[in-house]
């Protein structure tokens, strides 16, 4: 009986470890990349720089092909072949990447401040960064999952102030998808 309790408490203890250095890696993650951007959005470099620069500071932290799969959702996605899923998840990392920047372009230099810690839901992890503009608290919302086939934490949206990425494109998107073909539908994305 004693073995038992004993393989219970150290097993709750692994688990309580493991998620603790899950929050702290989202944490550090989190609070490391948004103090290069801002580093490099108040820097007096060129924005075709700063934009360089920020992409290389966000590179790897976001999960583009499941982001593309949520964004078009599983009615629309099975609808392409292999070479249309590849396009556009190409195509919308570049929109993605150019609303970053240019999302990113209104922090002039605020404070910003990051929660004490990540909130773990299985799998994903939630944590706020907040800054403030003309005397108004703006948040950015990270959400994370933990790869499976990786065991890393990827971003598979953001809600910037309160509005989902992932959510504001798949309204576009699938109005798109409902009027045109798909390849209609990368035609005029790609524009």
């Amino acid at each position: 009986m004693k073995k038992i309790i004993l393989a219970i408490f150290i097993s709750i203890s692994f688990l309580t470890a493991s998620q603790l250095s899950d929050k702290d890696y989202i944490k550090k993650t989190v609070t490391n990349v948004t103090n290069k951007i801002a580093n490099t959005l108040v820097s007096n470099e060129e924005e075709h720089i700063k934009k360089t620069k920020i992409l290389s500071q966000v590179a790897g932290l976001f999960d583009y092909q499941l982001m593309s799969k949520l964004v078009l959702g599983k009615r629309y996605w099975n609808k392409f072949n292999s070479s249309q899923k590849k396009q556009f998840t190409s195509l919308f990392k570049e929109k993605l990447q150019d609303t970053f920047f240019k999302k990113s372009k209104i922090y002039k230099g605020e404070k910003i401040l990051i929660d004490k810690e990540a909130k773990l839901k299985k799998n994903k992890a939630f944590i706020n960064s907040y800054f403030t503009l003309n005397n108004e608290k703006k948040s950015i919302l990270y959400k994370f999952y933990k790869s499976k086939k990786t065991n890393k934490w990827k971003i598979y949206d953001l809600e910037v102030f309160n509005i989902s990425i992932i959510k504001s494109y798949k309204h576009q998107f699938n109005d798109l998808l409902r009027k045109n073909s798909v390849k209609e539908f990368l035609i005029k994305i790609s524009n």
